[in-house]
């Protein structure tokens, strides 16, 4: 499916302006509500007009180049005054376009169009902490079962439809490369840590090693 200005615009913020601004106060912002935007957060939208005005706030604190360069790009992309308002009638929630958002395109688009497709190539791959407990949460709500998987490794395995025993356990900590006796509290812990992160890693999903 092509991608639409704003969308274009979106993964741009992730691809291109994010990484200079790891270590900002609003590098956390740019980068949910550039997710969210996208759909890319389970059960979270933004529409494009509140996900313009949140971006435009935050690359003006910013002052870098990317930054600069992404903040004069707003206007045209959303089709906003250079003051902020003014969105284009039929901005939808979750990043949906409109024919006039797209009126005016520059010469950049093909560029930024092949950087959207990238980052749309790896979209999902990676995942929060807040998205994956989000996730895990909602499949607990429709498994019908009472499961500690925030604090048991076994019924976080359970919830992830993969063998429990002792075993298997063994065999996973092997794969992912943690340390530990399978079984005792503490491997149980650092399994049950490196299993969410392998979540975040690949998108709420276990590597194919882990089977």
């Amino acid at each position: 499916m092509a991608l639409n200005p704003q969308q274009i615009f979106a993964n741009h913020i992730l691809q291109k302006v994010l990484p200079a601004a790891q270590g900002s106060a609003v590098a956390s912002n740019l980068e949910w509500n550039a997710k969210k935007f996208l759909g890319q957060v389970p059960g979270e939208t933004l529409d494009a007009a509140t996900y313009a005005e949140r971006t435009k706030a935050d690359l003006a604190q910013l002052g870098s180049p990317a930054a600069s360069e992404a903040l004069a790009m707003i206007d045209e992309r959303f089709g906003t005054s250079g003051g902020g308002g003014g969105m284009m009638a039929g901005a939808s929630s979750g990043g949906g376009a409109t024919p006039h958002a797209a009126s005016g395109a520059t010469a950049d688009d093909a560029k930024l169009r092949e950087a959207a497709q990238s980052a749309q190539a790896s979209a999902g791959k990676t995942m929060s902490d807040d998205d994956v407990a989000a996730m895990l949460a909602e499949k607990a709500d429709k498994s019908g079962e009472d499961l500690d998987w925030q604090n048991s490794v076994v019924d976080l395995l359970k919830l992830l439809g993969k063998d429990t025993s002792v075993g298997s356990r063994r065999k996973y900590m092997a794969a992912l490369g943690v340390d530990g006796e399978a079984g005792s509290s503490e491997g149980n812990e650092a399994l049950h840590a490196a299993l969410l992160g392998q979540l975040a890693d690949n998108g709420g999903k276990l590597p194919s090693n882990v089977a």
